[in-house]
């Protein structure tokens, strides 16, 4: 029961601290981003977009993994 409780309290400080880190300006300062129908600037595509596929096709990769691992674990007990 600690223990769980203990992941639930890390992962509840993680989300918490990434909300402060990733937000944007403080109310009322200027904001001078542009939304994507004012956008003039670059449109290369990023360097992540090269790897899209090989990255899903490991994720599928270690779904079936961990699935098969669950499922022998259930007919080993």
């Amino acid at each position: 029961m600690k223990n769980t409780l203990l992941k639930y309290y890390i992962l509840a400080i993680y989300f918490f601290s990434n909300v402060v880190l990733f937000a944007q300006a403080t109310p009322g300062a200027e904001d001078t981003t542009d939304t994507l129908e004012e956008s003039t600037g670059d449109t290369t595509p990023l360097p992540i977009d090269d790897y899209i596929l090989i990255v899903a096709v490991i994720g599928l990769i270690f779904v079936f993994l961990k699935y098969r691992s669950i499922q022998n674990a259930k007919l080993n007990s």
